[in-house]
C-alpha cells in the first residue's frame, strides 16, 4: 500500500484527538503533550489497522516522530 504523508498526518491527528494542523511532517512526540505513552500506543494501533503492518516491541520505542513513522511504513510497504 502506498503511504501518503497527508494520510499519515490525519491518522496521527485522529489518534491523538488533535486538530490536523498541529501535526506536521516534522512533529516529534515531544512536540505534543497528547503524544504521551497512551497516545503513542493509539498511534501504533491506528497505523497497524490502517496499513496492515506489524510493529514489534523494539520498533514501538523508535517510532517517536512523524518522520520515523513514515520511514517505517515506506520500508514495510
Amino acid at each position: 500500500m502506498k503511504v501518503e504523508v497527508e494520510d499519515l498526518l490525519g491518522l496521527i491527528a485522529r489518534a491523538l484527538e488533535v486538530r490536523r494542523e498541529r501535526v506536521t511532517p516534522e512533529t516529534r512526540s515531544a512536540d505534543l503533550a497528547e503524544w504521551d505513552s497512551l497516545g503513542h500506543l493509539r498511534i501504533c494501533l491506528a497505523v497497524t489497522e490502517r496499513y496492515g503492518t506489524e510493529i514489534s516491541l523494539e520498533q514501538i520505542g523508535e517510532l517517536d516522530s512523524v518522520t520515523a513513522l513514515f520511514a517505517f511504513l515506506r520500508r514495510s510497504a
